[in-house]
């Protein structure tokens, strides 16, 4: 498994995920936004809640 963090730390950086990518977000600031685009709406059962751990 290939790990790879991305420091996002100026309003003009972006990434773009993968719908097949993991991925943790975290350490924001507190005027951080993010902002999240979806071709589908949000169904709880399409996803895993357990605990990810390294």
């Amino acid at each position: 498994m290939l790990k790879e963090e991305f420091l996002l730390d100026t309003p003009d950086k972006c990434l773009l995920i993968q719908p097949e990518d993991w991925h943790q977000m975290h350490s924001f600031s507190e005027d951080a936004i993010l902002m999240v685009l979806a071709s589908e709406f949000f169904d709880a059962a399409d996803y895993i809640y357990d605990p990810y751990h390294d």
